[in-house]
């Protein structure tokens, strides 16, 4: 794989370095199989729901950003940074948690990254093709269960299932990200990044938001992204991730222990949830860790897809922008 500089505009005027794949390898050749699992849907084209699904597979493809792999410090790793109220300093933790103060060094291989949250027409599809009951199906016409807004409250179990399918669909590996490939790609391939926002910053209605009202989520990419092209890392609907809850050292393992690709202990009693929710994003750093039972629903956890491959995809993906880009992807046609 050849990497290729792509130049993303920043707040200010100055240019923010952003990698993705420029391949080499010819493109008859990339992921076929997927590729014709795919397209082998448009077959039921005169049925609108597969019509939906095919167009949601086509869009989640070109809604994915390839984050290079790499190694990084996980944890509170602490350093300069600015507070929400814009003032500036240095700390060497930046929280006071005690469950993320193992800082410790991760390698991970490439993967992609949705750069939006799943919203409710999508999850919606989803759940009707499985037979499945809609999420807060007793809010249905309410203003904070609209189509375009990001999924809040789901359990583990239905956010996992919703990745899951695509895969099923795709015949990609889809999946929830581990709790590494979250914190890596919110800080940015690792950088010691406090505020997941464009710039490391908390500014109130420039580049976070507290959501309409303060109660309810905003559609995804209101708000700029971050310097990888990722919309509300922070703010709107905290993330679901793959990993058990647990201490980073849950082995017993070493302090200059190197993880690879890690992916939590084997069994827990919760899943971990990262990133800041419209009622507190000030709260949520990069670094901090949540938790809940899989099978309990929060009020605002949410849900962000990976694929586990730096192969190519069948779809190529959009470009990266440093604009806010609020989802233009609800589909007026599809079905309810």
């Amino acid at each position: 794989m050849v990497m290729g500089p792509l130049s993303l505009p920043a707040r200010g005027g100055s240019i923010l370095p952003v990698l993705e794949p420029r391949w080499t390898i010819p493109m008859h050749r990339m992921l076929i199989i997927p590729f014709l699992t795919l397209f082998a849907l448009t077959a039921c084209a005169e049925d609108p729901d597969q019509a939906a699904i095919d167009a949601l597979v086509k869009r989640s493809l070109e809604n994915m950003v390839f984050i290079e792999g790499g190694s990084f410090m996980m944890g509170d790793v602490g350093g300069p940074f600015v507070d929400r109220y814009g003032k500036p300093g240095n700390a060497r933790r930046w929280t006071a948690s005690d469950d993320d103060d193992f800082v410790h060094k991760v390698t991970l291989d490439g993967f992609y990254m949705s750069r939006y949250e799943v919203t409710y027409q999508e999850f919606d599809l989803y759940t009707k093709a499985k037979g499945l009951s809609k999420i807060k199906e007793k809010y249905l016409g309410e203003v904070f269960r609209a189509p375009e807004l990001s999924v809040s409250g789901s359990t583990w179990y239905q956010a996992s299932g919703f990745c899951k399918w695509l895969g099923e669909v795709t015949g990609l590996p889809f999946d929830l990200p581990t709790e590494a490939q979250w914190e890596y790609a919110a800080r940015a391939r690792g950088k010691r990044v406090l505020w997941a926002t464009n710039d490391n910053t908390f500014r109130w209605g420039e580049n976070i938001g507290g959501g309409q009202e303060g109660y309810y989520p905003y559609p995804p990419g209101s708000w700029p992204p971050n310097p990888l092209g990722l919309y509300d890392m922070q703010g709107n609907v905290s993330e679901w991730v793959k990993d058990w809850y647990s201490w980073y050292d849950w082995d017993g393992q070493a302090p200059d222990t190197e993880f690879i690709n890690p992916a939590g202990p084997p069994k827990g009693v919760g899943k971990v949830w990262r990133g800041g929710a419209i009622v507190s994003p000030w709260r949520i750093p990069t670094v901090i860790r949540g938790k809940r039972k899989p099978d309990m629903g929060g009020d605002y956890q949410g849900i962000r897809c990976v694929i586990n491959t730096d192969q190519p995809l069948p779809v190529q993906p959009r470009p990266v922008t440093g604009q806010p880009d609020p989802v233009g992807r609800v589909d007026p046609d599809a079905p309810r």
